[in-house]
Order: structure tokens, then C-alpha cells, then sequence
């Protein structure tokens, strides 16, 4: 029987999500330059097509029940997961699992993120848009470790089925949701509620691409075992997860939303640059804790400002 969803039924996926993505997700690239054998500039050059595909489903997506793009995203994520352990075994087939990788994150995060923000005017703040962006922060600050031990102890297959399997089980559980209202996604609606805002998306989303790629493919210079490569990324998600409650909540205290928004762009690049130079295992975990601390600040502030504009235009 069908349940109607509400905020925490609604969050519960997202936890879900979140845990497979930092579980098996943080490891692809690890996988594929240890294991599969593709190099740095492999990786770098197929990594693109994520966002094209991406990009096809915000263009193309119009007016759907949420629910029924959310589910096949979850589906799309599940095959994904066994495609990458089983056949991406070159560069073609490489560039084809980040176009699926695109589309999984187009037809799961478009209806989510849309039904999150409309749960109501309490949400609206950049606080409640921190519990938006703190699922990962939070299961990445264990579940990479979990996940480190079981490729050490049984190897990347195991790890890939369990996230394919898991993905399966949400899409299933998801089916016994309700949510019948339409949700305009044409890309003309989304345009003209961010206007006001583009460039400051175009920064976030400029600095995200590069860092998504970037930061595996250096760190693994630093870590090259599977254990330490995921206590790493604990580390990191323990750092945003803080700085996304506390410095947030301060942000609704003072209503400084853009203020702080700019100040953690700039912060960003300065951090980023200096996590150039660092020489060793050490100077590089604590810049890039600070980076994560200051991009889990910056996420919640650009969707505040978006849903203050969004109310005012009401």
C-alpha cells in the first residue's frame, strides 16, 4: 500500500543514497586507476561526459511525477554500479559509464532536491538547507572507512555488487510512495527562478567539476591503500559536516546569506590554491579538511539565497 511522503520519509532516501554513494561511489576512481588500469588522463578526459548527459536530463526532463524519474535514477544507479566492475575495461566503455553516471544524477537529484524545498516555508532557511547537504558529509564520515576494510578484505567486486544491490532495494521500497503532484522541470522554469543567482552557480558548479576529479586523482598520490585512502575521506566528511550545521545556523541568526556565500568562494580558491603546494600526506589532509569545511558552508548558502529569491517572486 502506498504511503504519502513527508519530510523525514523523504530524508530517510536520501540517507540512503548518500550511504551507498560515499560506500562504493567514493571508490570508482580508485578502482579504475588501480585496478582497471586507466590512467590519470584517462580518467580526466571521460569524466565530462557525466555532466553532458546530466545536462540532457535538465533540458529534456518537462513535466513528470517526481517519483517516477527519482525511481529510475535509483534503477539507472543500480545497473551503473555492476556495468562499472564488469565491463569498463576501456576507454570507450569508460566514457559511457560516466554518461550513465550523468544521467543517474540528473533523473535522482532534479525530483529530489525539488520535492525537499517544497515541503514547506520552515525549510526554507540556510540551516534546513545544511540538513539538505549534511546526508553526505555525515555518512562519509564513516562509511568510506566500512568501506576501505572490505576492499582490503574481499576486493572492489564485493563492494560494487553490495551498492548495485542496495540501490535495487531503495528502488523498489520507493515504489510504495506517494507523491501525485506534477513538478514543471522544463529548463525555461529553472532558468528564470536562478537569474538572479547565475553567477554564483556558475562559480559553485565551475569549482565542484574540478574538484570532484581533482581531489581523488591527487590524493591518490598520497593514499595508496584502500584503508587509508577511506579514513581520508572520513576525515574530510567529518570536517564539512561541522562547518555545514554551525556555520549555517550562525547565517540565519544574522541573515548575511550573500555575504557568506562569497566568503566561502573566496576562501575556496584560496585554500585550493595553497592545497597545490602541499608536499606531503599531512599538509594535504589538513588544507583539504579545510576546503571540505568551507564547501560544506557554501552548498546550503546557494540554495538559501535561491528559495529567498524564489519567495519574494511568489
Amino acid at each position: 500500500m502506498a504511503s504519502q511522503i513527508g519530510f523525514k520519509r523523504l530524508y530517510s532516501i536520501q540517507l540512503a543514497i548518500a550511504a551507498i554513494a560515499t560506500f562504493a561511489g567514493s571508490f570508482a576512481l580508485l578502482y579504475l586507476y588501480q585496478e582497471a588500469g586507466f590512467s590519470y588522463m584517462d580518467l580526466m578526459f571521460a569524466f565530462p561526459a557525466g555532466f553532458l548527459s546530466w545536462g540532457v536530463v535538465v533540458l529534456l526532463a518537462g513535466k513528470h511525477k517526481p517519483f517516477r524519474l527519482l525511481r529510475l535514477g535509483l534503477l539507472v544507479n543500480s545497473l551503473n554500479y555492476l556495468f562499472l566492475v564488469f565491463f569498463v575495461k576501456n576507454l570507450p566503455l569508460l566514457i559511457l559509464y560516466n554518461l550513465i553516471q550523468g544521467f543517474y544524477l540528473g533523473l535522482f537529484w532534479l525530483p529530489y532536491d525539488t520535492v525537499y524545498f517544497r515541503m514547506g516555508d520552515k525549510f526554507k532557511t540556510a540551516f534546513h538547507s545544511s540538513i539538505a547537504f549534511l546526508s553526505y558529509p555525515l555518512m562519509n564520515t564513516f562509511m568510506p572507512f566500512i568501506a576501505g576494510s572490505f576492499i582490503t578484505a574481499t576486493g572492489f567486486r564485493m563492494v560494487f555488487s553490495l551498492a548495485s544491490f542496495a540501490s535495487l532495494i531503495l528502488f523498489v521500497l520507493t515504489g510504495f510512495v506517494r507523491y501525485e503532484h506534477e513538478i514543471d522541470f522544463t529548463f525555461s522554469k529553472m532558468r528564470e527562478i536562478s537569474r538572479r543567482i547565475r553567477s554564483l552557480l556558475v562559480i559553485e558548479g565551475f569549482w565542484q567539476g574540478v574538484d570532484w576529479i581533482a581531489l581523488p586523482l591527487i590524493s591518490f598520490y598520497y593514499f595508496t591503500s584502500s584503508l587509508s585512502y577511506g579514513s581520508f575521506l572520513s576525515y574530510i566528511g567529518l570536517t564539512g559536516a561541522l562547518a555545514s550545521l554551525i556555520l549555517c545556523r550562525i547565517s540565519d541568526s544574522k541573515g548575511q546569506r550573500r555575504v557568506f556565500a562569497y566568503s566561502s568562494i573566496f576562501m575556496l580558491a584560496a585554500l585550493t590554491i595553497i592545497s597545490s603546494f602541499t608536499k606531503n600526506e599531512l599538509g594535504w589532509t589538513i588544507v583539504r579538511g579545510a576546503v571540505s569545511f568551507t564547501a560544506g558552508v557554501l552548498g546550503p548558502f546557494t540554495v538559501s539565497i535561491l528559495l529567498d529569491y524564489v519567495g519574494k517572486a511568489k
